[in-house]
């Protein structure tokens, strides 16, 4: 069974990711490229935020 909260799998593919992949290796696969892709940039702009302003408890 395919997790499927919207209902729409058949049409959309998993979690209507824009490729509408269903396969389940090929989504993994698709998600670890773009993390892939982005990592860098994400990583620059952390860089030049500075250290978080959050509270800790």
């Amino acid at each position: 069974m395919t997790f499927d909260p919207f209902g729409d799998f058949v049409t959309e593919g998993y979690l209507r990711n824009s490729l509408k992949l269903k396969d389940p290796a090929e989504v993994s696969e698709s998600e670890h490229l773009s993390f892939e892709a982005s990592i860098e940039d994400a990583l620059a702009l952390l860089a030049k935020k500075g250290p978080s302003t959050t509270k800790r408890y």
